[in-house]
């Protein structure tokens, strides 16, 4: 078993509260509800890959090109591109996506997914796609404040499996597809993107801790903890969440009595479902590592906030799916807890932590509410068309029966 005592390392960060949104969104969760209980396929074992280069382009504003010496489809903001697969197992498949993120308007990408020229679900009829910011130069005032830096758009690959944009759903997109060929479209809603890759795969699966820790072994004990400052993310979904100052206690670094500080991230402007925040970091010494945060929750006042975590793009663990975060003040965080903190072998060398903003524990609780609304909605309009705008009060409309 892993010494309990081992190296950390700090990242300081502002943790922004979630947004809740209750309106035609709850509608959507019962349409991929209905899908996935009406299939009756089981799970894919093999992937299957969607050649590139067959595709047809509505508008004809879709071509192909190379990026990085690799092909891909570029996609306008205003076409319909359809591919052709053959698919030879009947399964249940989650849909890969590689996409380049092509400079454009600063908005996410929108598209809309059809399968053999239809909706599989309500759902798939908004999925959002996240460009890729990043921090300018930070200039320093001739007072000494250091001040905003710009934020710049950092075109790259992003590879992703779709999943839906409210955060509803828990996990990716599930796709029943039975042998034979199938048309798989990507109707332009807003933005162009460049598309270097579909896959469907097999559904992912996440082992929980307590499996990972049964394999543990002893850990290197002369490794060095060390500190990402939260301020200096590499990479970030949004370009409005840039760094900000915190004056409110000695605890946040760096920070100086007169001059300002850019010393945190997040916050206000970090809470919707989907956006993240990730840094590059160097270990230097092969190990094992608790992750300690730093962070402050004051703007879900009463409520966590939850953040899904990523180590090198990955999940690590299921419990890394709904990381929870609810100090009030500026405290420290351990992954994990503080008995029992989750450990994470990391190599030497080159690492990316990413931490994306979930609805975690309260998804479930959401979508019953929206349900309950949709129904007593259902259950008013039925009423209505029993009794009409101007109801009788001597006439008994046995609504019971009715209804």
């Amino acid at each position: 078993m892993v010494k309990k005592l081992m190296r950390s390392f700090f990242v300081y960060i502002v943790i922004g509260c979630l947004l809740f949104s209750y309106g035609a969104q709850t509608a959507f969760a019962a349409g991929y509800s209905s899908y996935i209980g009406e299939n009756s396929l089981t799970s894919a074992e093999q992937a299957v890959v969607v050649p590139l280069s067959e595709f047809t382009s509505a508008d004809g504003s879709s071509y192909l090109n190379k990026i990085d010496d690799k092909p891909v489809v570029y996609t306008s903001e205003t076409d319909t591109v359809t591919w052709y697969v053959d698919v030879p197992v009947a399964g249940v498949y989650q849909m890969e996506l590689t996409y380049y993120t092509v400079k454009g308007k600063g908005d996410s990408i929108v598209r809309q997914l059809q399968i053999d020229g239809e909706l599989p679900f309500d759902e798939a009829a908004s999925i959002r796609l996240q460009r890729m910011y990043t921090n300018g130069e930070i200039a320093i005032a001739e007072n000494g404040d250091e001040l905003r830096p710009q934020q710049l758009e950092q075109p790259g690959w992003s590879t992703v499996r779709l999943t839906d944009s409210s955060g509803y759903i828990g996990e990716p997109f599930s796709f029943s597809l039975e042998a034979g060929k199938h048309s798989i479209s990507l109707v332009s809603i807003r933005e162009t993107m460049a598309v270097g890759a579909l896959r469907f795969v097999p559904k992912a699966t996440t082992v929980c801790y307590a499996e990972i820790e049964k394999d543990l072994e002893n850990g290197a004990t002369n490794i060095q903890p060390f500190l990402i400052e939260g301020e200096a993310a590499t990479l970030k979904s949004d370009m409005t969440m840039y760094p900000l100052s915190n004056q409110s206690s000695y605890h946040v670094s760096p920070s100086d009595p007169s001059t300002i500080r850019l010393n945190t991230i997040g916050g206000e402007k970090w809470k919707t479902v989907g956006q993240w925040l990730e840094w590059e970091f160097d270990v230097e010494y092969s190990g094992y590592y608790c992750i300690r945060v730093k962070a402050q929750q004051t703007f879900n006042m009463g409520q966590p906030s939850y953040r899904r975590l990523y180590i090198d793009g990955v999940v690590p663990f299921s419990e890394a799916d709904c990381v929870r975060f609810e100090a009030e003040e500026w405290d420290v965080t351990t992954l994990g807890g503080t008995q029992e903190p989750w450990l994470f072998y990391l190599e030497k060398g080159p690492h990316t932590l990413r931490m994306e903003v979930t609805l975690g524990e309260l998804r479930e609780l959401i979508v019953q509410v929206g349900d309950s609304m949709d129904n007593l909605s259902r259950i008013y309009r039925e009423i209505l068309a029993e009794v009409g705008h101007d109801a009788d009060p001597n006439r008994d409309y046995k609504l019971d029966e009715s209804i």
